[in-house]
């Protein structure tokens, strides 16, 4: 199962087009990734659960893709909605993410925007980030890629400023994978990659 959730206008092809029900979208699947449970998520995405019970259903990890393109600064419960997706997810299934860097204008100039991301809140994504604080969160993704646009090529000389300089960054793209069963909350399992800047 591959998902396109947050389709808004733009149905792809062999994915499973997934969208609240909105005037101009016509999604495979309506739903509120935002704030809908676990078990709407599971008779939304499999009919063939219809009429058995949300406790005796079995085999719900069925997602071997997901995307999330310019979605999840929409979202005002993205922890939740991560935790879903990883609940009907395969062992190593991928989350592609493309979000405004929060430090350009991009992130904030749309007022339907909740909150800003940066390459650090991806990481709040996997278990082990949670060896300070328990927030109820217990999906598990792993950073496995990120991807820095870079507004020009200039930006790419000085990876600092690359980094401090507001409005340098445009773009992140990350790529996250499931991990099953989850890591305890303990730091020394936090695996920090180096982002990869690229003229965006």
């Amino acid at each position: 199962m591959r998902l396109n959730l947050g389709s808004g206008r733009t149905n792809l092809p062999n994915m499973i087009n997934v969208d609240i029900e909105q005037e101009g979208h016509d999604p495979d699947v309506i739903l509120d990734i935002d704030n809908a449970g676990l078990s709407t998520w599971v008779m939304a995405l499999f009919p063939d659960y219809a009429n058995i019970p949300f406790n005796e259903m079995k085999d719900i990890e069925r997602v071997e893709y997901a995307q999330l393109i310019h979605v999840i600064e929409h979202l005002h419960n993205p922890l939740k909605m991560m935790e879903n997706l990883w609940c009907i997810s395969k062992p190593d299934a991928i989350c592609y993410v493309r979000c405004p860097h929060g430090g350009s204008d991009d992130a904030w100039e749309d007022p339907t925007h909740v909150r800003p991301y940066y390459p650090g809140s991806f990481y709040y994504f996997g278990q082990p980030t949670y060896w300070r604080a328990d927030y109820g969160y217990r999906g598990d993704w792993k950073v496995v890629k990120m991807d820095l646009l870079a507004f020009g090529p200039a930006m790419l000389k000085n990876p600092n400023f690359a980094m401090m300089g507001r409005n340098s960054v445009r773009e992140m793209v990350v790529t996250l994978q499931a991990v099953k069963p989850a890591r305890p909350n303990d730091r020394e399992l936090m695996d920090v990659i180096h982002p990869i800047y690229k003229a965006g």
